[in-house]
């Protein structure tokens, strides 16, 4: 390598860094146009597929698909909570944004009212939970053992949140 070469390339990096950081707060700065994600439509086709799976796999008998929709109505209800509690955070987040860190410092609740908020929404997850239970207990009930297997995979996720498994405990 020449002497030009050892001192121009680190030059031209140095001078690219600025350059670089310039481009990376102005695309950060402005809000998406499009939420991210999969847009609605192809949310709801992946829940119809996810249960069309569920259905296929459990093998349902004509007397379980009847005990199956209540199943899967709650399911559906569940599913819309979960994803009207995440568009709420993002608009939360989405005001934040736009904040200096002090604002946002200031306007964060008290501890004690985080932790007020945390215990309402383990209550309400807590009560979803059983209600979901106490839906699908007539369907499990009459589930073969084979079928209780198949379940226990297929239909345990609904107990499953942020990567904790509730359902598998005893």
């Amino acid at each position: 390598m020449n002497r030009l070469a050892k001192f121009a390339i680190p030059a031209l990096l140095v001078a690219a860094l600025p350059v670089a950081a310039v481009v990376a707060q102005t695309k950060g700065d402005q809000p998406s146009a499009q939420p991210r994600g999969p847009s609605p439509e192809v949310r709801a086709s992946l829940l119809d597929g996810r249960f069309a799976m569920i259905k296929a796999s459990l093998k349902l008998t004509p007397e379980q698909l009847k005990l199956w929709e209540p199943v899967e109505a709650k399911m559906r209800a569940n599913v819309t909570t979960r994803q009207q509690a995440r568009e709420e955070r993002r608009q939360k987040f989405g005001e934040r944004r736009g904040m200096s860190r002090e604002e946002r410092r200031a306007s964060r609740p008290a501890l004690p009212d985080r932790l007020d908020r945390a215990s309402q929404r383990m209550t309400e997850r807590a009560a979803q939970m059983k209600d979901y239970a106490e839906t699908l207990r007539p369907l499990y009930a009459s589930f073969s053992e084979e079928q209780k297997a198949v379940a226990n995979v297929v239909l345990g996720r609904q107990g499953r949140h942020h990567g904790r498994r509730f359902a598998d405990r005893g």
